[in-house]
């Protein structure tokens, strides 16, 4: 499934960033349903935020110099700009609740930890959906096919550019060492 570069852009960057004439968004990897990217201010020279996402923007991550953030969206919700609630995350044996906040009528957000990131990445890593639960009356299945090598991209742009320790990357990333 191919993903909407442009969608992702919309969804990941355009409520958190001002953008300069020589904005440039640059795809990493793009496997099964998923994509890591990262914007550059200088067309290339330098990267000030790093992105993952599933293609149903389930679960989408962001990383810049600031702070670590968790995504998720959905075109069909009507939220109010600052609307709270909260999102469970579970993967296998992992649970963690996160406190979300509206930044528009159809996505949520909320600023996590390293260690928070690592350990939602840790489960992500061996596993083939999560579970998302919203409060207490929406739950949604976001597939991980593909996610093993866009979520070591994303580890990789965050830790090369100082942003966070999100610990090592999942799996065989074929190395010849």
């Amino acid at each position: 499934m191919k993903i909407s570069v442009v969608a992702l852009i919309g969804c990941l960057l355009l409520p958190a960033a001002s953008f300069a004439q020589d904005l440039a968004i640059i795809p990493d990897v793009e496997v099964g349903n998923w994509i890591a990217l990262h914007h550059s201010p200088d067309q290339g020279v330098s990267t000030d935020i790093c992105m993952a996402a599933s293609a149903d923007q389930g679960l989408l991550f962001r990383g810049d110099a600031h702070q670590l953030e968790i995504r998720t969206g959905n075109p069909q919700w009507s939220m109010t700009a600052g609307q709270r609630g909260e999102m469970t995350v579970t993967v296998g044996n992992y649970s963690h609740t996160f406190e979300m906040i509206a930044e528009g009528a159809s996505m949520l957000t909320t600023i996590a930890q390293p260690d928070d990131m690592k350990a939602l990445f840790d489960a992500l890593d061996s596993a083939s959906q999560a579970t998302l639960k919203y409060g207490q009356k929406t739950t949604r299945i976001v597939s991980l096919y593909g996610s093993t090598k866009a979520l070591n991209q994303f580890r990789s742009c965050v830790a090369s550019n100082g942003f966070a320790d999100l610990g090592n990357a999942a799996g065989d990333n074929a190395s010849p060492f």
